[in-house]
């Protein structure tokens, strides 16, 4: 099975909500593409990191293996995860980085599309 999401940046730090009140912004997105394959243990390893800040993405301490080996353990859910990165949100410049790496699912845990686009 393959899945596929898109994730905009954010600004949590407006006025008095600090990191209460957020808001997305279009300026910046990830995208993450995960392939998965039955197996007998889990594991998650990040293949293939591209875009503007991939340079500056960690694959073995990265929010989308934390996300998805989080998923699945929840799920109790043995499966082999295979992810390519696209990164297109500035690291270190407080517009949610990590937060648009992991956000490959949506609350329910259900890919948020089968395709790009």
């Amino acid at each position: 099975m393959r899945g596929y999401a898109r994730a905009y940046c954010s600004s949590a730090n407006l006025g008095s909500g600090f990191d209460v009140v957020a808001v997305a912004l279009d300026a910046f997105y990830d995208e993450v593409w995960i392939e998965v394959e039955e197996a007998s243990e889990t594991s998650v390893e990040i293949v293939d990191v591209k875009g503007p800040y991939a340079g500056e993405v960690s694959r073995r301490e990265n929010t989308v293996i934390e996300a998805l080996e989080y998923f699945l353990r929840r799920r109790g859910v043995n499966a082999k995860v295979y992810v390519e990165l696209w990164k297109g949100v500035p690291v270190g410049k407080g517009v949610g980085s990590s937060g648009a790496s992991a956000g490959w699912s949506s609350p329910t845990g259900e890919p948020l599309s089968t395709h790009p686009g």
